[in-house]
């Protein structure tokens, strides 16, 4: 396995912030110890700092772009409805669902990962279980640390 890459990890740390430190880890195939210790270098590796940063802000302007784009559809969709359709139930439950979304959106503060750091605590994984179990671990992800 190659040594430590700064945009790999922050790629994994963009991820983590979003999915959880135990999903990234898979699907970046490394450990979540690897995950702390590239979040570790964060406070003293300004690059990777930058890079993280410029990739996180990069992954949530393209969520917000799609966003936008599905809210558009979804309402040309509910004018396309209100111009053709007879079924004044079916109109309502249309645009109370895209509005739903909006509101659920906006309530869980869901701007991509803009309110999850690479240092705040990650979403909680699946089954309970913390990413704590790793922690010993030795990986190859932090060859050339030091």
């Amino acid at each position: 396995m190659g040594g430590y890459n700064k945009h790999n990890a922050a790629k994994i740390l963009v991820d983590a912030a979003a999915m959880g430190d135990r999903k990234a880890a898979r699907r970046h195939n490394v450990t979540d110890r690897t995950i702390k210790n590239y979040r570790d270098r964060l406070e003293t590796d300004g690059e990777l700092s930058v890079f993280f940063h410029e990739l996180r802000d990069k992954v949530d302007r393209d969520w917000a772009t799609a966003r936008s784009r599905a809210l558009r559809i979804a309402a040309d969709r509910a004018a396309e409805l209100l111009k053709t359709s007879k079924d004044l139930n079916a109109i309502t439950t249309f645009i109370e669902k895209v509005g739903n979304l909006e509101v659920v959106t906006e309530a869980l503060g869901v701007n991509g990962l803009q309110h999850h750091s690479a240092r705040e605590h990650p979403p909680p994984d699946e089954g309970g279980k913390g990413d704590a179990s790793d922690a010993g671990d030795d990986d190859a992800g932090d060859e050339g640390k030091g």
